[in-house]
């Protein structure tokens, strides 16, 4: 991880971030940006349009099976299995 920059929590409880991460990630004026946090640290992400978040499942998913050998022809099969029952 990368340090880059810091901002100042305003009394609406708003907060500047930094130019170079608006830069880096392509955050503009309206970007919703999602909070998570536990004890020691807090997580800002760039919120995912849902078709994004399908992409990412779906790519990752592919890896998965590629490296378990598991084929698109394994996947239909077991598609059409599960619809049978």
């Amino acid at each position: 991880m990368e340090y880059a920059g810091s901002g100042v929590v305003t009394r609406q409880g708003q907060i500047t971030v930094p130019k170079k991460v608006r830069k880096t990630l392509g955050i503009e004026i309206g970007t919703v940006l999602e909070f998570y946090f536990n004890d020691e640290m807090m997580m800002v992400r760039q919120r995912s349009s849902p078709p994004e978040t399908f992409t990412m499942i779906a790519d990752n998913a592919r890896k998965r099976f590629k490296a378990r050998g598991i084929t698109k022809k394994d996947v239909e099969e077991e598609i059409k299995a599960s619809r049978r029952r």
